[in-house]
């Protein structure tokens, strides 16, 4: 199988696989970070709410981060 067609097949496959390859890699971490920020600032301001329902209730200031 030395034909033209099959090595131009080859070719193809492997520079496909590295350009999606390296593309997915991209996406992941990229995606990753947006939604670990994205659940940190939903967590955090649960708990400036939570911290502040506390502080009313008991007459305590709480600092949260």
């Amino acid at each position: 199988m030395n034909s033209i067609k099959f090595r131009l097949f080859v070719y193809y496959c492997a520079i496909s696989f590295v350009i999606f390859g390296i593309l997915g890699v991209f996406l992941y971490f990229s995606l990753e970070d947006i939604v670990l920020k994205s659940i940190d600032n939903a967590l955090m301001t649960k708990a400036k709410a939570i911290a502040t329902l506390i502080s009313e209730d008991e007459g305590i200031n709480f600092k949260v981060f």
